[in-house]
């Protein structure tokens, strides 16, 4: 399945070729523009526009041969970009006015959810979060990050009563029985609140995780009453 990078401000064609050099490995404009049934001089204005994006590197100039980089490293250099663009973004929306309605924001998948924690958590005064700990685990840089900070983190591991505490790298104030989060909330649940906004999700019978980010006043308190209520 050829990658779609359209999303992530690379041209239709520039997708196209990336996947080609992909899935080809070194391959000159001339061969690709072949292989692809696109035009010579289009062509190379997309694998131009993937290096310059530092998607591929030309490799030879006689003739001009490029070579992707590792789709895995592709995904990396996204992600890197992305959250360069979100901490701009983030900087220019902390320095407006807060107005407007209180809103609600869906999400799907543990990606989304620690990202979402990120930009929640990561300068917030408190956070209080309540999560399986493999959820707890993907988001250590954070929970590290505040306790180096010194800013007041509660974290609370949900686990079966009877298995072994799990081995963490991070502190936890305390434990919550699977048993009792599934009774409240019908499914196994991840929740986090801070004084300004609230996570909580819950995980399918196949394990994914979805669920909403709010700031409105309701959630929060909301989130913050179900932690106090799962920990008592």
């Amino acid at each position: 399945m050829p990658l779609d990078l359209v999303p992530f401000g690379f041209t239709p064609t520039e997708s196209l070729a990336y996947s080609a050099l992909a899935s080809r490995g070194p391959t000159s404009a001339y061969d690709l523009s072949k292989a692809l049934g696109v035009a010579r001089a289009n062509t190379y204005q997309a694998l131009n526009g993937l290096v310059a994006k530092s998607a591929a590197t030309l490799v030879s100039r006689e003739p001009q041969v490029f070579k992707p980089i590792a789709p895995t490293a592709l995904v990396a250099l996204i992600s890197s970009r992305e959250s360069t663009k979100l901490d701009v973004l983030e900087e220019q929306a902390r320095s407006l006015d807060e107005a407007g309605a209180p809103s609600t924001v869906e999400f799907d998948g543990h990606r989304a959810f620690g990202e979402l924690v990120l930009r929640t958590a990561v300068r917030a005064a408190t956070v209080s979060c309540l999560a399986p700990a493999d959820s707890l685990s993907t988001l250590t840089p954070i929970w590290r990050k505040r306790a180096a900070d010194g800013a007041e983190t509660n974290l609370w591991v949900v686990q079966p009563q009877e298995s072994r505490d799990a081995e963490l790298s991070f502190r936890v104030v305390g434990r919550v029985d699977t048993a009792t989060v599934t009774d409240m909330f019908g499914s196994l649940a991840v929740v986090a609140v801070t004084p300004d906004a609230a996570i909580l999700g819950r995980f399918s019978e196949s394990g994914r995780l979805t669920g909403y980010w709010s700031c409105d006043p309701l959630w929060v308190g909301s989130a913050r009453g179900a932690i106090a209520a799962l920990i008592t």
